[in-house]
């Protein structure tokens, strides 16, 4: 290349750059004023407190909320909330054969196994595996796959067990999720949106049949609803700040100038386009940063604790520790669970696999950090908050644990 071609490459490259740089500061502009918009409407609303709202629940919280209400038994000693769910399912499902599912002695658990919501019903001869995808995480490799063998592993029969897939607005699980399952499994799952289903099962047909008396479990529920009312703009409070805000963006695209509505989606087609790269670099920085704080606390750890090594295993994406503790050497592990997007973990095992029982010592130094527990792993989710991964809080699960050990 010439000394002529390469100035020129370079002059195009920097007007490349320039016009990025132009582009991320006029959108950084319009963030900020849509941010200062949208405070400004907020503050004109009622008065308006949901205590879900104000815990950040991840996806977990949304899967033990579902477990409460699945194991209701009214007076009768009647599954009345799974029951209804499972005729929900039914009216939604073109084939016939969730019709065989028959409600006996259910055992509904939560997280067992990593599964989201597990029902076994030995006596009814069923099984069905609820995936909980409310914030759209990604499915782990093999995922469900992994839990249909999970669940043959308890001896039910492939043909008993039914797969249930709950996202936020319609996703379908990968392929590779299914392994080598998903035809076989064609008739026997159903994927169930938490805005066009969950939310209308819990409004239509369960609020309005809960009795007076069981006042908790009404409260219970209202709060719910308005929650998930509140995470798709459907409450009835939040229509003049959405019309306001709709309002504003149509100005500011000037997209009241459209000769007609295809020019209008060209518009924001392309802006839409320029807002997501613009956040994906954005997360993308924040991730950076956030890890950043995680490995220098790894790095500290073993400044200072010269019997703890790195695990071979660790990679770029988590943090993995080997401390020596009561004559055996702990795992100590930080972790982005894709089956929970919005979770990070902090987690603890024998390197050897070895149990982890309750009266292990292991368990008691643990148990009141790690509150989730298998026969060989302690773990604690550390709940989304404002929309991110809480990596200040998780790394401090971590140098707790590991103080605990040496």
């Amino acid at each position: 290349m010439s000394e002529k071609e390469i100035e020129s490459a370079l002059k195009l490259y920097e007007n490349i750059i320039h016009a990025v740089d132009i582009e991320y500061k006029k959108l950084l502009n319009f963030s900020r004023e849509f941010h200062k918009r949208y405070m400004e409407e907020k503050l004109k609303l009622p008065y308006h407190i949901n205590v879900i709202d104000e815990l950040h629940i991840n996806e977990n919280g949304h899967s033990r909320i579902l477990l409460k209400l699945l194991q209701f038994v009214n007076e009768r000693e009647e599954w009345e909330i799974l029951q209804s769910f499972v005729d929900y399912i039914k009216s939604k499902s073109k084939s016939r054969q969730f019709d065989r599912i028959n409600i006996k002695k259910p055992k509904i658990t939560q997280e067992e196994a990593r599964i989201d919501l597990w029902v076994r019903d030995k006596v009814g001869n069923y099984a069905i595996i609820i995936e909980n995808k409310i914030y759209n995480a990604q499915d782990q490799e093999a995922q469900l796959s992994r839990y249909i063998d999970k669940t043959k592993e308890c001896l039910f029969n492939q043909n008993d067990i039914f797969v249930v897939y709950l996202s936020q607005t319609g996703s379908e699980p990968n392929s590779q999720s299914w392994g080598d399952y998903q035809q076989l499994f064609e008739d026997r799952f159903i994927n169930l949106s938490f805005k066009e289903n969950i939310l209308p099962w819990l409004k239509n047909n369960i609020l309005p049949n809960i009795k007076y008396k069981d006042t908790y479990l009404i409260n219970a529920v209202q709060q719910y609803v308005d929650y998930l009312e509140g995470l798709f703009d459907l409450r009835t409070i939040q229509k003049t700040v959405n019309m306001e805000l709709k309002n504003y963006l149509l100005n500011y695209f000037n997209l009241k100038d459209c000769q007609n509505d295809n020019e209008c989606l060209s518009k924001i087609k392309a802006n839409l386009l320029n807002i997501i790269e613009f956040q994906k670099e954005i997360q993308s920085m924040f991730d950076e940063i956030g890890f950043g704080i995680i490995r220098k606390a790894e790095m500290d750890i073993i400044e200072k604790y010269p019997s703890i090594r790195k695990d071979q295993k660790e990679s770029d994406n988590n943090v993995r520790i080997i401390v020596p503790f009561d004559g055996k050497e702990v795992l100590v592990s930080i972790d982005k669970d894709s089956s929970h997007y919005s979770t990070l973990y902090c987690q603890v095992e024998y390197l050897d696999h070895g149990q982890l029982l309750d009266t292990d010592l292991l368990t008691q130094k643990t148990k009141d950090i790690l509150y989730s527990h298998t026969e060989k792993l302690r773990w604690v989710y550390v709940n989304y908050v404002d929309n991110q991964y809480d990596y200040v809080k998780t790394t401090e699960i971590f140098k707790k644990v590991v103080e605990r050990l040496v």
